[in-house]
């Protein structure tokens, strides 16, 4: 919405799920969007809303037969370099040569580490949501289930998200909104230098010995590679990974106390926790130095906001006149931890 303002605080907008600060979304769950900006979202949210607001309603059920609705995406992915590409035995050879003389014998390999970094990666998402409901109550549920794999060998990530949208008119005075939207995700990231390696490594150097196995560059007679590293080697021992969940639960609550005046009041409590692991074993080049090492940490947070609302609307003739007044507390806790060691047996590992 907006440029840099400051050199160190964020560009990014304030974001406003179903009437409350913050929140997660599925974005197949969004009904509608709507941006802030200027005198309009400052005066309601100060100066969070400096870079503007996107305002992000999710969707509600109608009244009338229940709905289902269903819809599946199957996808590939492939990373590309462009223009630009990496030069094979041959090419860096010819190359080579022209400066100093090179031994013949290292086009005996010609290793794509490019292609063997990289490849095609599947993306599959399900989405299921049930709606309905009647003239007093409605409903909308949905539930997603996504998995990537990604084109970065050693890479991926799963995460399921579920939401219940529950609507009702307890009386002509007042109307009652519940919210509860739950994630989960798993990631795999790089742990093992791939995208590094697959630029720097030369192609003189093999990546598998004569029965198949990836070779350890540090061990083999005769690698031209600076880093002497192999990440194929690295990838059957090491991991980097981490899992983290998030439930939210809102209840909004709107009274008509008179034509012109509603009081308001919307409450959101929040719990997430997530745990991460990397482990690196002594077989490989990053445990090598301190004979096997791994990091566990753990992390959870639990956030409360309540926002407390009093609007007055009058019209006159082609005008409108609304008046808002706001009395918010947000709290938030947080607690963090990671335990490190070394000198660890190949292959134990704690997650």
């Amino acid at each position: 919405i907006r440029g840099a303002g400051t050199i160190s605080a964020s560009t990014s907008p304030l974001i406003v799920v179903d009437g409350n600060i913050g929140g997660t979304y599925n974005p197949a769950d969004i009904e509608s969007v709507s941006i802030l900006k200027d005198v309009a979202a400052t005066g309601l949210y100060g100066s969070r809303a400096a870079n503007g607001v996107n305002i992000i309603n999710t969707k509600t059920g109608k009244a009338g037969k229940t709905k289902i609705d269903f819809n599946n995406a199957f996808g590939f992915g492939n990373a590309t370099t462009g223009n630009f590409r990496l030069m094979d035995s041959q090419e860096l050879y010819d190359y080579q040569s022209s400066f100093y003389p090179r031994d013949p014998k290292v086009l005996d390999n010609n290793t794509n580490w490019w292609d063997l970094a990289f490849g095609t990666a599947t993306v599959n998402n399900h989405n299921l949501s049930i709606s309905g409901g009647s003239e007093k109550v409605q409903y909308f549920t949905s539930g997603v289930y996504y998995r990537e794999a990604g084109t970065l060998k050693g890479t991926g990530h799963t995460g399921y998200n579920f939401r219940n949208n529950l609507n009702a008119q307890i009386n002509e005075r007042l109307k009652a909104s519940i919210y509860v939207n739950g994630t989960f995700n798993k990631n795999d990231v790089e742990h093992s230098n791939t995208m590094y390696d697959a630029y720097i490594n030369l192609p003189f150097d093999p990546a598998y010995d004569s029965a198949g196995s990836p070779i350890d560059g540090r061990f083999y007679p005769g690698w031209t590679g600076r880093e002497k590293e192999n990440f194929l080697h690295s990838l059957q021992y090491n991991y980097n990974k981490n899992d983290n969940w998030s439930v939210s639960g809102d209840l909004n609550l709107d009274y008509l106390l008179s034509r012109k005046i509603t009081l308001s009041s919307y409450n959101r409590t929040q719990l997430s926790n997530g745990k991460s692991g990397r482990y690196y074993d002594r077989r490989t080049k990053q445990g090598g130095a301190n004979i096997g090492e791994l990091y566990n940490g753990a992390n959870n947070s639990t956030r409360f906001l309540t926002s407390n609302r009093i609007r007055y609307a009058e019209e006159f003739g082609l005008h409108n006149l609304v008046l808002l007044g706001v009395a918010e507390v947000e709290t938030i806790a947080s607690e963090w931890s990671e335990a490190s060691g070394k000198g660890l047996p190949a292959g134990r590992d704690v997650m």
